[in-house]
């Protein structure tokens, strides 16, 4: 699988953290469950105890950014 993001300059935020508390601010608590928390290749250590990363999720991911800085608010 290949997963496809395009995101805003404006939405990107430092850590986890601020990210679930701008969702916050801007939803309340009607947060939408179409929500990605991408933080890197997948770990498990199911098969005989011994870490394998990356089985589950995307094989390949894409992120394009754009950049919406100069862009006036409601535009």
């Amino acid at each position: 699988p290949v997963h496809v993001c395009i995101a805003y300059t404006s939405q990107l935020v430092y850590d986890i953290k601020d990210g679930l508390e701008r969702m916050k601010e801007k939803y309340g608590d009607s947060i939408p469950s179409m929500i990605t928390l991408a933080t890197g290749p997948s770990r498990t250590a199911d098969i005989e105890k011994t870490l394998v990363v990356g089985v589950h999720g995307p094989k390949e991911v894409y992120c394009f950014v754009v950049d919406d800085a100069s862009v006036a608010p409601g535009a």
